[in-house]
């Protein structure tokens, strides 16, 4: 039985590890974003690159790792989010001047941390 818990208690720790890289990696796109508010193009930075994909990997390995009991704002936050904020970084990465993927970043960015402080 002692086994078992020592089990149960790391994965509690690496579990709470990803949480705190999907909050980093969201952290990352929305300051990307904020970074860019006086400048006159709005490009997907490689920072907002990075942050999406560590926020999707950190993201889908607690879905992996987790209970699998994911209430409403949870599945939005770890699923919804990343996924949108992923593909956006991913395909407008290496486009100039997309201000309207730019501002989606970083409505989905502050929602995405929203969501993660108020649940």
């Amino acid at each position: 039985m002692s086994v078992l818990l020592q089990a149960y208690q790391g994965l509690d720790v690496i579990d709470k590890i990803f949480w705190v890289l999907l909050i980093l990696g969201t952290a990352a796109v929305f300051g990307g974003f904020f970074h860019q508010i006086q400048e006159k193009s709005k490009d997907v930075t490689s920072g907002m690159f990075l942050g999406g994909i560590v926020q999707a990997v950190a993201a889908a390995m607690i879905l992996i790792l987790g209970e699998g009991g994911l209430d409403t704002p949870k599945w939005v936050y770890l699923v919804i989010i990343p996924a949108l904020i992923l593909v956006l970084v991913v395909v407008f990465r290496a486009r100039k001047n997309q201000q309207l993927v730019w501002g989606a970043l970083g409505l989905l960015s502050a929602a995405g941390l929203a969501l993660g402080l108020f649940w």
